[in-house]
């Protein structure tokens, strides 16, 4: 968290605002936003709202006097009371705790219809806890008719907040095929998903923090711990960091090479950005051979994302026939799909489709002075088709430049001519004759500059 938007919390919360005391304790229980885990500090801010009769610090008392820890001695009176006051003010946390508390029979009797009532109200009140809960008790049968259905329900959505319980009994349902066909795909992702929730995903925040520091190296070790532990995130960093070859990590002939096994496995796990980056490779025979159909597969694959570059690199293949057989119709269809995708590939579709219409016209022109048939492949010189298309951003360049000369030089031309034509007004308002003017009294008659007439 900013330091500045920390003393302000601090400051706020000294004060007596209890939104900012329930804040402040959640990030020292958690230990989240650079902050240390405090459960000490934690229950002193918590204790301060509830004395405010704050139901959402209730609730978390309630779950600290639960849980029990070092700091605060685990009493299930104190939790009841707590869970009491914040459920009678409708928290959805409160009405969790309760619920826990009857389902295991913590300082109160078992009572499954009781808990069931409290898990309930939590999911009116939009508690996650409350859903997996009561999603739990639908798949168990306990306290209500067993119902996979409603339990596969709650447990969904649950899992669309970031429960990892949730995730877990997911995974489980899909492994067992209970409720829903057996599916080991969809298990092993959420297995997956619910291991990355562990103590080791905190490795991201220190990779970072040594990236933007400037270490890379350090970074880039990091990373790989976390890329190897199947990390996509992890993965595709490792790749990019690569990809600028500027580690000492690795020997730099063997840079490309690694990452583009990195990308290789960040794509499989569906990173769009890592399947262009394996067609770019394969494309430029970076870290393997040059290999256009390769690079088209990835494409194709790419522009599902949608990706506006894939499409652009899917048009440029169709045109010249790289990887597949040329096609300018097609290679029209995915530039126009590029820029339907993104405004901002305006520029360089409207050179590509430039290009398509010269090659077009040349075609039509072989076929016309060649006969019927034209060669396939059939293109324009080199030269014109590396300006049009490969060079498009020098060639933009060179005309923006050329066209500003061209304004610079009318508005130059237009500034002298105006300024000309306010002179000219000036000389002509200078000797314009005054009328009405007396003469100056012993001053002689201006000469009569035009000549008398000729007698004869």
């Amino acid at each position: 968290m900013d330091d500045d938007l920390m003393q302000y919390y601090t400051y706020v919360a000294e004060k007596g605002d209890n939104q900012a005391q329930v804040i402040l304790g959640q990030l020292y229980l958690q230990g989240s936003r650079g902050l240390p885990q405090d459960r000490a500090l934690a229950h002193q801010y918590f204790s301060k709202a509830a004395a405010a009769d704050s139901p959402s610090a209730h609730a978390h008392l309630g779950r600290m006097y639960l849980e029990g820890s070092p700091e605060v001695r685990q009493s299930n009176a104190t939790a009841f009371t707590h869970f009491t006051a914040a459920a009678e003010a409708k928290n959805g946390m409160g009405h969790s705790g309760l619920g826990l508390m009857y389902l295991y029979g913590r300082g109160v009797a078992v009572d499954y219809a009781l808990a069931v009532k409290h898990f309930k109200a939590a999911v009116e009140a939009n508690s996650v806890d409350g859903q997996v809960q009561l999603g739990i008790m639908l798949f168990h049968g306990l306290g209500v008719e067993r119902d996979l259905t409603k339990s596969i329900k709650m447990l969904t959505a649950a899992s669309q907040s970031g429960s990892v319980v949730a995730l877990f009994y997911l995974a489980e349902i899909n492994a067992m095929g209970f409720g829903v066909p057996r599916n080991c795909r969809s298990a092993a992702e959420l297995y997956k998903n619910v291991a990355e929730r562990g103590k080791w995903g905190t490795l991201f925040a220190d990779a970072f923090n040594d990236y933007k520091m400037g270490r890379l190296d350090t970074s880039l070790v990091r990373y790989l711990l976390l890329a190897d532990l199947g990390y996509e995130v992890a993965q595709s960093n490792v790749a990019f960091i690569l990809d600028k070859a500027e580690d000492s990590v690795f020997p730099s002939n063997e840079t490309y090479r690694r990452a583009l096994v990195y990308w290789d496995r960040s794509a499989a796990q569906g990173h769009a950005l890592a399947r262009l980056k394996l067609g770019d490779y394969h494309y430029y025979g970076m870290g393997t051979e040059v290999d256009y159909e390769a690079a088209v597969n990835n494409y194709r694959q790419a522009e599902s994302a949608p990706s506006p570059q894939a499409l652009f690199n899917l048009g440029y293949m169709h045109q010249r026939g790289y990887g597949v057989k040329q096609d300018l119709h097609l290679a029209k269809r995915f530039y126009d799909r590029a820029l339907e995708t993104s405004a901002d590939a305006y520029a360089p579709v409207a050179l590509a489709l430039i290009s398509v219409g010269v090659m077009y016209a040349w075609q039509q022109f072989l076929s016309f002075f060649g006969g019927s048939s034209v060669p396939e492949n059939s293109t324009l010189p080199d030269f014109i088709m590396n300006l049009l298309l490969e060079d498009w951003d020098v060639l933009l360049a060179v005309v923006l430049f050329i066209v500003l000369v061209i304004v610079m030089i009318i508005l130059q031309r237009l500034t002298m001519e105006l300024q000309r034509q306010r002179l000219l007004r000036r000389g002509l308002a200078a000797a314009a004759p005054v009328q009405n003017a007396a003469p100056a009294q012993n001053q002689a008659p201006l000469p009569h500059l035009i000549p008398d007439p000729v007698q004869e």
